[in-house]
């Protein structure tokens, strides 16, 4: 799951559903880098086991409405949205500074690219109108990255839901980290 919420409201349906299943589920936050080195694993070892990413069903409806607003087909949107800012008038990408070099966000949730371009706006209106939101589904980014030497993809960087921010850092203070 993405969001922590539809991971809790699926256990909460696991219980009423399979109480017995339901009592050794436990929600538990895992990079998208572990879950990579664990399918990896899987793989090279023969097994058969797939993972499946289960996106917000309110990102998967805001896909579908982006590209239906572009002109495109939403209905035929698969996987897992990836929303990521680029200008109009063919200026790329809107990037970000993270460290020493320009990277390129893409956000699982489009509340939070809207908040970045919402404060964008304000500190750069002249270039903010021009700024259109894109999707692209991560199962693919994550193909591209595999099979790919584009050096675009080297600049990526995902940029997690809000809530599982706020999840993490709640079980790290607790922890006492």
């Amino acid at each position: 799951f993405i969001n922590k919420s539809d991971a809790d409201a699926f256990v909460d349906r696991l219980r009423t559903e399979n109480p017995d299943l339901a009592a050794s589920v436990k929600v538990v936050p895992v990079s998208l880098g572990e879950v990579y080195q664990m399918s990896q694993s899987i793989r090279d070892n023969g097994e058969n086991l797939r993972f499946t990413f289960v996106p917000g069903q309110q990102q998967v409806e805001s896909a579908v409405t982006l590209l239906e607003q572009s002109g495109k087909e939403g209905n035929n949107f698969n996987g897992t949205p990836l929303f990521l800012a680029k200008g109009q008038d063919e200026d790329g990408y809107l990037t970000i500074q993270r460290g020493e070099q320009q990277v390129i966000p893409m956000f699982f949730n489009k509340e939070d690219l809207q908040g970045m371009l919402d404060r964008f706006q304000s500190q750069q209106p002249e270039i903010a109108g021009s700024v259109e939101i894109e999707v692209v589904n991560l199962e693919g980014v994550i193909e591209a990255l595999q099979t790919d030497d584009d050096p675009f993809l080297t600049k990526i960087v995902l940029i997690p839901p809000r809530d599982s921010v706020e999840f993490i850092r709640q079980l790290q203070q607790g922890s006492g980290n």
